[in-house]
């Protein structure tokens, strides 16, 4: 899932299919998250896995002329309380299937949302 033709980066083990952190070699460190996007939600907001490979991540702009693209990237800044433009799609611009890259976010803020993600992922299995 590494972006074409970009340098070679040092991957954190044990990472789900789903998400990762990886420090580009000369960059900072980023999280890069593997989505699956439902635009035309009646509200915006994380709703659980989509198999084991992707989150799904709804948003509340169609997909029309890129809107859901850029309320996709402005969730995830605002979730991870990044700037808008340390946050890139790079992967699915046209498909639901999404890649998006994020600067600057703490190891161990992906930490507690891996957490949050695979306790919400156990109870959702329990019900």
């Amino acid at each position: 899932m590494r972006e074409s033709g970009s340098a070679k980066s040092k991957k954190s083990p044990g990472s789900p299919p789903w998400g990762r952190m990886d420090t580009p070699v000369g960059s900072a460190p980023r999280l890069v998250l593997r989505l699956r996007v439902s635009p035309g939600a009646s509200r915006s907001g994380w709703a659980g896995l989509h198999g084991p490979d992707a989150l799904r991540l709804k948003v509340q702009a169609p997909a029309v002329d890129g809107k859901a693209n850029e309320a996709v990237r402005e969730f995830v800044a605002d979730y991870f309380g990044a700037a808008l433009g340390r946050v890139a799609l790079t992967q699915g611009q046209t498909s639901r299937l999404k890649t998006v890259a994020v600067q600057g976010v703490p190891p161990e803020r992906f930490a507690a949302f891996q957490r949050m993600i695979e306790d919400s992922a156990l109870s959702a299995s329990q019900s």
